[in-house]
């Protein structure tokens, strides 16, 4: 039984998105991998009331209504999650052989013959990104503050080395 995304419309929908929509090779077995262990994700993290509720909200591309956002970001978020994954998984399978994913995942320029240190910077910032994605739609009320951060700045100290009496250390509370 084919694997579908839970919020994108379809699994050649989420490919295009992911920039992997030509491949027909073996890698099309660990994209249905990446989404089913999205999907048990989702399940874990938000549940699956939470789950269905969001996906009863209809998708509408560039809305402005607080409801419908949640499912924009949804999707999105499950095309990031699809795509946290496959930066586990792509690298692997590239090196036993896999055929036209190695090129494709080549030709985005965000993974194209990275080190393994850049990779692993990169799933490190994706993986952040989809904890406060992930918060956004689990409700969590301390969301959407991120500009509210309040900053103070502590007592200027002189050291003689500032280029400018202005600079000063800050801390965050």
């Amino acid at each position: 039984m084919p694997v579908e995304p839970l919020f994108v419309a379809d699994m050649p929908t989420l490919k295009a998105r992911l920039r992997l929509a030509g491949v027909k090779s073996a890698a099309s077995d660990l994209i249905d991998e990446a989404v089913e262990k999205v999907l048990g994700g989702f399940l874990r993290r938000l549940g699956s009331v939470k789950v269905d509720e969001l996906k009863l909200i209809a998708y509408t591309e560039n809305t402005t209504d607080s409801t419908l956002i949640l499912r924009t970001i949804a999707n999105t978020t499950e095309v990031l999650w699809v795509r946290c994954e496959l930066l586990r998984l792509l690298p692997n399978f590239s090196m036993d052989g896999g055929g036209d994913a190695l090129a494709r995942w080549n030709d985005d320029a965000a993974f194209r013959r990275e080190s393994e240190f850049q990779r692993e910077a990169e799933l490190k910032r994706c993986e952040e990104e989809l904890a406060r994605a992930l918060d956004i739609l689990d409700g969590d009320p301390a969301l959407g503050k991120e500009t509210r951060l309040r900053v103070k700045a502590t007592a200027f100290e002189p050291t003689g080395l500032e280029a400018d009496p202005s600079d000063c250390r800050w801390s965050l509370w």
